[in-house]
């Protein structure tokens, strides 16, 4: 019995090292006293049954990866139609839309009140005046904010994806005590203005002192969707100015459009240019308008003269940038108040060194009737 035990052995340690038709080679041992035939069949229905779960695995495995094969195409696709159908084009001012405290309504809960507003693509300042019977005096709550946008090309033309900022300079220029005007800037309904560092956590400046916001975009690189799938074309900018109540406050809404490149009427070809400052007039019966120095302190009295107007009432000067284009983009402003011939006095501007010209307008109106030429602030 031993004898036969070990050439069964033998025998074993042999064939079980022959791969089968899967090619995995029997390893399993051999005990003592198992009988050879039983222990064949034995191990072929487990190796049987290994090889079809292995297959199972192995062919899942295939539909797994070329599952995950699949999807990765299929991202990369959308990926790439996605970059490529990029919409190009440019954000070109379409609407222009202000609102502000009505006078009318204010008159019939303040009869002794006046209200006085300006919108510009760069300013906005209100005016409001009321006597009071208690101290026989009349009081004057004035604010202003004087916005600059540093952009590729200009406000009216907004570049798709660009980072644009935009800094507020905010003056009251009241001393009434309590009084303050606040401004802040919106991209559709998101408020991203904040003040500038070192001026404190809000927005607002107190009686007679100026406070600087700061704030930045990115200007949407196309088209949006609309709920129904249809592409939004719009996106709004809103700019406001507020006295802290209903009494005085001012507010501008400009509507940009999206302009694909070789669309529009007329076509639009490439993001347009600025356009060049309009010069002053040089007739010499004509109305005119000058400073007493060409240059001056951060802070110092200007005067300036103005000669030949029609004598409205409501003819005004205001002072500007060297480089305005358009006529309210004043940074501050005063009636002659029906003088054809006289002089104003205005403060040099709060907003730093620089060059500032003046201009005088016709009856409360955009009629540019005189130019100043440039002058110098310093500090």
């Amino acid at each position: 019995m031993p004898d036969r035990i070990n050439e069964w052995q033998k025998e074993l340690a042999i064939s079980s090292q022959k791969p089968d038709e899967w090619g995995f080679v029997t390893t399993v041992g051999f005990a003592a006293g198992l009988r050879k035939p039983a222990y064949d069949q034995h191990h072929r229905k487990r190796l049987d049954g290994c090889s079809n779960l292995i297959e199972t695995i192995f062919m899942r495995s295939v539909l797994l990866r070329n599952l995950i094969r699949l999807m990765i195409i299929s991202c990369l696709v959308s990926f790439t139609v996605s970059a490529g159908s990029q919409p190009k084009g440019i954000w070109i001012k379409d609407k222009v839309e202000d609102k502000m405290t009505n006078e009318t309504e204010l008159k019939k809960r303040c009869p002794k009140c006046s209200f006085l507003g300006k919108a510009a693509g760069n300013g906005l300042s209100y005016e409001m005046r009321y006597y009071s019977d208690v101290d026989k005096k009349t009081h004057v709550y004035s604010g202003h904010v004087k916005w600059e946008w540093t952009v590729k090309y200009q406000a009216d033309s907004l570049v798709p994806g660009e980072v644009a900022t935009l800094k507020g300079t905010i003056s009251n220029l009241s001393g009434e005590p309590g009084s303050s005007a606040t401004a802040w800037a919106s991209l559709n309904t998101w408020g991203f203005m904040k003040a500038a560092p070192g001026m404190g956590n809000n927005l607002s400046a107190g009686p007679n002192s100026t406070k600087i916001i700061i704030g930045s975009i990115t200007v949407p690189k196309g088209p949006g969707i609309n709920r129904d799938g249809t592409p939004n074309l719009y996106f709004t900018l809103t700019y406001e100015l507020s006295g802290g109540n209903d009494s005085r406050f001012i507010k501008r809404r400009v509507t940009y459009k999206w302009h694909a490149y070789g669309t529009g009427n007329p076509v639009v070809t490439q993001p347009p240019q600025p356009p060049q400052a309009p010069q002053p007039a040089v007739a010499a019966d004509a109305p005119s308008i000058v400073t007493n120095k060409d240059q001056y302190k951060a802070g110092e009295p200007i005067v300036v003269v103005f000669k030949n107007l029609p004598g409205f009432q409501a003819d005004w000067v205001g002072i500007y940038g060297a480089k305005a284009y358009h006529a309210n983009e004043y940074i501050e402003w005063k009636y002659t108040n029906g003088l054809k011939e006289g002089t104003l006095t205005f403060n040099s501007p709060r907003y730093g060194p620089g060059q500032y010209m003046f201009r005088v307008y016709e009856n409360n109106g955009y009629k540019l009737l005189a130019q100043s030429v440039v002058f110098t602030v310093v500090q």
